[in-house]
């Protein structure tokens, strides 16, 4: 099992956390979940609690995002009543996962910001601990030589970021000639194309690149998620911006963040590096086309420097919260799926606009 080298120093921060993963968001649960819940052994005010909130879903209500077992002092109720056993699989297991495919890696999402905070205190390149599976077949150890180039690739810091995303993108491209069958000789082949010089420019006006940004963002400021508020004053800003025909005012916020966090680059690419390993890219599981995983990846990366930059976070703690509930849109919602079907959408041809998006700010 291999694991991120940060995650033997994870603590839940519990009542200290600001958005905690209790708050914000809808938790499915399993027949298993609900039969567990219906028959803990709950007091009198914790079973109407339970039997308040509980459907075939989730616990927490689209009025108040909030689970009703969440006590004021931010710990649970139910773990404080009835220990952990009869606590829903999500919540026990949260922040982290498990991926047997295709091998056994154990990780955690950056939609907990002590998991953000862990990256950002030790400023090395990602790295992981513990013992690889040996796979036989090709496919797999295709996957697995494929991740292990994109981690690299995304933590080459003789590269600036915007260069190592297009160095990715190149490497995709590259491979998606493999076909299904990505095999060890596939991903040399395509890592070896990339020896080339990097250019950073890009041939697209901003109309085009805000429109395509408007995209992928309007429906997360339409939603109900963690998201929401900060999406919709992206939108507005992008909006503001696409009718004055200027990007001054976009550029001033982004020259702001750039100056208040210089070490925006290690961090964005902590978080980069992890978003790779959480959602075992180039391997998803939901997206038929190797070129869908990329421009997930690439759209991510695009929204945290848009949203960083226009959002002008005052403190780290502030930079930390805006990560977490990307991350909560990207690796917990459908975000990475809207940011795909918008790829699809300009036909795919090329990642030019995409690409543009990235290196907007």
């Amino acid at each position: 099992m291999l694991e991120p080298n940060y995650l033997s120093d994870f603590r839940c921060k519990a009542r200290k956390c600001r958005t905690s993963c209790c708050t914000g968001w809808k938790i499915r649960l399993s027949s298993n979940d609900i039969s567990m819940l219906s028959n803990c052994d709950a007091g009198p005010d914790l079973r109407r609690r339970i039997e308040k909130g509980i459907d075939l879903y989730g616990f927490i209500t689209e009025d108040s995002r909030r689970c009703p077992l969440l006590d004021t002092d931010g710990l649970c109720s139910l773990r404080k009543e009835c220990g952990l056993d009869p606590m829903p699989e999500p919540c026990k297991a949260f922040p982290l996962t498990e991926r047997a495919f295709p091998e056994n890696v154990r990780t955690a999402t950056a939609a907990c910001e002590r998991i953000v905070e862990l990256l950002w205190e030790d400023e090395n390149p990602l790295s992981l601990n513990g013992s690889p599976d040996k796979p036989e077949k090709p496919t797999e150890k295709g996957l697995i030589s494929a991740r292990k180039t994109a981690l690299a690739l995304i933590s080459n810091r003789l590269w600036s970021l915007d260069q190592r995303m297009k160095a990715l993108l190149g490497f995709v491209e590259e491979l998606s000639k493999a076909g299904a069958c990505i095999s060890p000789a596939a991903v040399r082949c395509a890592a070896n194309a990339l020896q080339v010089p990097l250019k950073t420019t890009v041939s697209f006006c901003s109309q085009d690149v805000i429109g395509f940004l408007k995209m992928i963002i309007l429906p997360l400021a339409s939603g109900k998620g963690s998201v929401h508020n900060d999406a919709d004053t992206v939108l507005r800003s992008l909006v503001e911006a696409e009718i004055s025909n200027s990007t001054t005012d976009l550029k001033i916020r982004s020259t702001f963040f750039s100056e208040r966090f210089p070490k925006r680059e290690i961090w964005f690419e902590k978080i980069l590096a992890n978003h790779i390993l959480y959602t075992g890219f180039p391997y998803s599981g939901r997206f038929a086309d190797l070129k869908l995983e990329a421009a997930s990846l690439v759209s991510f990366y695009a929204l945290m420097k848009l949203f960083s930059g226009i959002l002008k976070p005052q403190s780290i703690d502030d930079l930390v919260d805006i990560i977490v509930r990307l991350s909560r849109a990207f690796e917990h919602g459908n975000a990475d799926l809207v940011s795909a079907r918008c790829f699809s959408s300009i036909g795919m041809q090329d990642y030019g606009l995409l690409y543009a998006a990235a290196v907007f700010l």
